[in-house]
This record gives C-alpha cells, sequence and structure tokens, in this order.
C-alpha cells in the first residue's frame, strides 16, 4: 500500500494502533474517575461524620432540658438521628437543583466560550435517586454514632450540663 503512494514508512501511521491506544487512554480515564469520586465521597462522608459528632456534643445543653422533662434517652438519639436524616434530605433537595444549573452553565457558557462547542445536556434521575439513598444511607450512619453516644449517655452527665450552665 506505501509503494502505491511512494510514501516512506516513516510517513505512514497505523490508524488501528492509535485507535486502540486512544480507547485503552480514554478507558484509563474513566476508571482514574470513578476513583477519584468514590474518593471524594469517602471525604464527604467523614467530613459529614465529623461534624455531626461536634454538633451532638453542642447540642447536648440544649438536649438536657428536653430530658429533663421526661423525654427517655433512647427517644432523644431517635430524634437526633431523624434531624441527621432530614437535614441530610433537604440538603440533596436543595443540591440537585444547584447541581444541574451548574451543569447547564458548563455545557451552555464555559464550553462554548472557552471550546466553541456546546455538548448537550442529559438528565439521570435514576442516578440521582441512587446517589439520593447512598447519602441518606452515609448520612444515616453519620448521625447514628452520636445518637447512639447519646442513648448511652448517664443520667448523671446529663445533670452535669445544668451545673455548667450561667
Amino acid at each position: 500500500m506505501r509503494a502505491e503512494f511512494g510514501l516512506p514508512a516513516q510517513n505512514v501511521i497505523d490508524q488501528a494502533g492509535i485507535k486502540v491506544f486512544s480507547l485503552k487512554v480514554f478507558e484509563r480515564t474513566f476508571r482514574v474517575t470513578a476513583a477519584l469520586n468514590f474518593l471524594t465521597l469517602g471525604v464527604a462522608g467523614l467530613a459529614m461524620f465529623a461534624s455531626l459528632m461536634t454538633l451532638s456534643g453542642m447540642r447536648l445543653p440544649q438536649l438536657a432540658p428536653v430530658w429533663a422533662m421526661g423525654l427517655t434517652r433512647r427517644h432523644l438519639a431517635w430524634l437526633e438521628l431523624s434531624r441527621g436524616l432530614l437535614l441530610a434530605a433537604l440538603t440533596m433537595l436543595a443540591a440537585v437543583p444547584v447541581g444541574i444549573a451548574l451543569a447547564f452553565v458548563l455545557l451552555a457558557v464555559v464550553n462554548v466560550e472557552a471550546f466553541g462547542w456546546r455538548l448537550p445536556m442529559h438528565l439521570f434521575p435514576g442516578d440521582w435517586a441512587r446517589l439520593a439513598a447512598l447519602a441518606l444511607l452515609a448520612a444515616g450512619l453519620a448521625a447514628a454514632v452520636p445518637a447512639w453516644r447519646l442513648a448511652r449517655l448517664s443520667p448523671s452527665d446529663l445533670l452535669k450540663v445544668f451545673a455548667h450552665e450561667r
């Protein structure tokens, strides 16, 4: 074939080999993206856990009077767990429209300005539902430890809260 066109061997490129190589690089890119997504979700879960642990200690002075009025520690723990799940659900309800708006701006404005072309925007409600379930699971796990600690907290520790008030 090279002889037909009179081209030297160094000027002929194997397009099939380049296609195979580029597809391998493309697939590796998606594997790295998936790993980064997993790492990001792990860091977010750890941050949620740390913040809920900190907030649980700060909320003790607010919960001790409710306990003193007759609510059991177990019931307080269920309320705290429910509060954490409700907070996660409300955050998700606010985050999804913001995420869609951000994606639209990136696709319709930034890509056009930066590259001169626009990608189509596709919405995947099934993925949102799966992500919502995972987020609620992570929030439930993050809220479970502080709630468990609250349920196991001794009455003397709850009474100490009143001694430290001013």
